[in-house]
């Protein structure tokens, strides 16, 4: 009886979880639209638009201009160093932050893409740092193109498209450089970031909550 009991609860816990990872997904999917469409078709509606070029990207507000990435940021590889359990500055592999040291690469705010492994999940990082080898760190023309706004961009990249066709999903230099962005003059830049985080405020907190509420369940 207590087993038959405690199998019931279970699955009754577990049909919670699967139901909230999925409402997770969907309002991460929600929020990608949001930033998919601000940052290739920009806020006004009525703008009239122009072919870029680029067949995933389709039409772009006629004022806007294709680049390449290499002419708005500099990729700079990582480098191994000795990671420990504490330090003064976090170690990101591709995958995110896994460990500590007490020196750092790059001081400045730098979106960080995957060379090998996770490749499709740019990181936005404002503190100093350091990255190994299976990630590249980003020198960003601010004169250029808003930090924020490089960082959206780079969310939107179709890496199946630009990735190597490896066992061990990897990027290179060369492919990176060659994506190319639409991008508006750096004030509609500043205007379409502060758009996204005011639309994505409310999915980022419910996200949030959502996650806790599994962990205690």
């Amino acid at each position: 009886a207590i087993a038959d009991f405690l199998d019931y609860k279970l699955s009754k816990i577990d049909r919670l979880i699967s139901k909230e990872t999925q409402l997770i997904k969907l309002l991460n999917e929600q929020k990608a639209g949001i930033i998919n469409h601000a940052v290739t078709k920009g806020l006004y509606p009525n703008a009239a638009m122009k072919d870029s070029g680029i067949e995933w990207l389709g039409d772009i507000p006629k004022h806007w201009e294709v680049r390449k990435l290499k002419y708005v940021a500099k990729i700079c590889n990582g480098s191994d160093c000795d990671k420990k359990a504490e330090g003064k500055y976090p170690v990101y592999g591709s995958g995110g932050v896994f460990g500590w040291n007490e020196s750092f690469l790059y001081d400045k705010p730098s979106v960080l893409l995957g060379r090998k492994g996770t490749i499709d999940k740019p990181i936005l990082v404002n503190e100093p740092f350091w990255t190994v080898d299976t990630a590249f760190y980003t020198k960003i023309k601010t004169e250029l193109i808003d930090t924020l706004f490089f960082y959206y961009l780079c969310c939107n990249i179709p890496f199946g498209f630009y990735s190597s066709k490896t066992a061990l999903p990897s990027m290179t230099q060369t492919s990176l450089y060659e994506v190319k962005f639409s991008i508006p003059p750096v004030s509609e830049q500043q205007i379409i970031v502060q758009h996204i985080d005011k639309e994505t405020k409310k999915l980022n907190k419910a996200i949030a909550t959502i996650e806790k509420d599994i962990v205690l369940t």
